[in-house]
């Protein structure tokens, strides 16, 4: 069936039937078959498939539970001793790392920069809480990322600031790199923002607080941008960790967005 083109081989014992044109998950669905039993897609794989940020990874990654499994073409293994069940969600029908073991794999393998951004991507889908990712390190202390995980969060705690103290430290930011606002605490259709830049009709928000802390928040700051952009408005948002990390490219990015307004209306 192999020589006939009936089968198509994608790794020992495992094939596709009749034809290579595949559903998304097919190959994923190999990998797990290729593993099983006690298999769960996981790492970049599981990440993307959260629908959080990860960079570019072309194979399949799957964690086995209590063995060793080669990694071959096409397919990178990992194994962990044991698991709970809280630790396994099914997605798409295929076993899946849950989202607290996913960022904790990630923090074993990304720079800070890239899982803060995951982080705050599966905080916005509201796909993990901060005690779900204390626990889940926890469990798993010596894995890789269980560390990293942890002094993440305790940074951010130790960061947690007021907006005003965030738009304080903004503002002074704008005046170093001289690029003033027109107005502070001005008052737009309506809306009182942070920062005006009236000429170039650019408005710049701050958000001290480490993410949207209910769905009814991340709600009306959605509805509140809409109505704005409406008014021919731009938005440019910053976070603490923005005016902290990486306050002059933070600057640049403002000053360039500015000079990018003022074509767009002069022309």
């Amino acid at each position: 069936m192999v020589e006939s083109g009936y089968l198509h081989r994608v790794h020992r014992g495992v094939y596709i039937v009749g034809h290579l044109a595949t559903d998304p998950y097919a190959y994923a669905t190999a990998a797990i078959l290729a593993c099983a039993p006690q298999a769960m897609l996981s790492h970049p794989t599981a990440t993307r498939l959260w629908g959080l940020p990860v960079g570019s990874v072309p194979e399949i990654c799957v964690t086995v539970v209590g063995r060793n499994v080669s990694s071959r073409d096409g397919l990178i293994t990992r194994s962990i001793g044991k698991v709970e069940r809280k630790d396994v969600r099914r997605l798409h029908g295929l076993p899946v790392t849950s989202p607290a073991l996913t960022l904790l794999d990630l923090a074993g393998a990304e720079g800070k920069r890239d899982l803060r951004k995951a982080l705050n991507e599966a905080r916005v889908q509201r796909l993990v809480t901060d005690a779900e990712l204390h626990a889940t390190a926890d469990r798993h202390s010596l894995r890789r990322g269980a560390a990293a995980i942890k002094r993440l969060l305790e940074s951010e705690v130790e960061s947690f600031v007021t907006e005003s103290e965030a738009e304080a430290l903004c503002l002074r930011l704008m005046h170093e790199h001289g690029i003033s606002p027109d107005e502070t605490q001005a008052l737009v259709g309506g809306y009182s923002v942070d920062f005006l830049y009236r000429r170039e009709r650019l408005i710049v928000e701050v958000d001290g607080y480490r993410f949207h802390s209910s769905h009814g928040r991340f709600v009306e700051d959605r509805r509140r941008a809409a109505a704005l952009g409406a008014l021919g408005y731009v938005l440019h948002p910053f976070s603490w960790v923005d005016l902290t990390d990486s306050p002059s490219q933070a600057m640049s990015r403002l000053a360039a967005a500015l000079d990018v307004r003022r074509k767009q209306l002069a022309a």
